[in-house]
């Protein structure tokens, strides 16, 4: 028995062609040159959303960070039992009509 493979479609190489030339020229586009040199206005806002919080200099003077960073994590909390499934309730053999 023997395996042929189909011939390709032209066209289809055509539209993947195309289709990867598009999103090359899209990335690039994005990416754009790098700039010169970072905004200072930007990473002085950045450096202060942290500092400006009250007494987190106070903390980190008096928190061994070495020994918080290679404690093991705690797991986490395990979800409660389901609760027990009610007892069977059980026919009644009488009529009462």
């Amino acid at each position: 028995m023997s395996s042929t493979r189909p011939a390709p479609v032209p066209g289809a190489i055509a539209w993947a062609a195309g289709t990867l030339a598009a999103f090359t020229a899209c990335a690039v586009a994005v990416a754009g040159p790098p700039s010169a040199a970072p905004d200072g206005d930007m990473l002085e806002f950045l450096g202060s959303v942290d500092t400006a919080e009250h007494g987190l200099h106070e903390y980190l003077a008096r928190t061994d960070l070495d020994k918080l960073a290679k404690a093991p994590a705690k797991p986490p909390p395990t979800a409660p039992s389901p609760p027990a499934a009610p007892a069977p309730v059980a026919a009644s053999r009488g009529n009462s009509t």
